[in-house]
């Protein structure tokens, strides 16, 4: 009868022992699940946040471009009224 509860005992034991090791598997499966998908979401919110920087990179230079653009007319500009000026003082 001794016998009979210590093999019961032992069973159970091995039972529970499976049991726990069975749900730490699933812990770590699950924290990788869980880490893989912020992984993901934090590479989608870098390549996000770099599509961003790049659009306005190229609306700057694009806006540089314009910049130069009227700088270089306003600089046109006034030597012209300089010139006229200078013709007007001549006369």
């Amino acid at each position: 009868m001794v016998a009979r509860i210590t093999r019961y005992r032992d069973w159970l034991l091995f039972i529970a022992l499976f049991i726990i090791l069975w749900q730490q598997l699933m812990i770590a499966d699950l924290q990788e699940r869980m880490m893989n998908m912020e992984a993901a979401c934090y590479d989608d919110s870098v390549n996000q946040v770099q599509w961003m920087a790049e659009t306005a990179l190229k609306e700057n230079k694009e806006q540089q471009k314009d910049i130069y653009e009227l700088q270089k007319t306003l600089n046109d500009d006034h030597f012209h009224i300089k010139e006229i000026e200078w013709q007007l003082e001549e006369k």
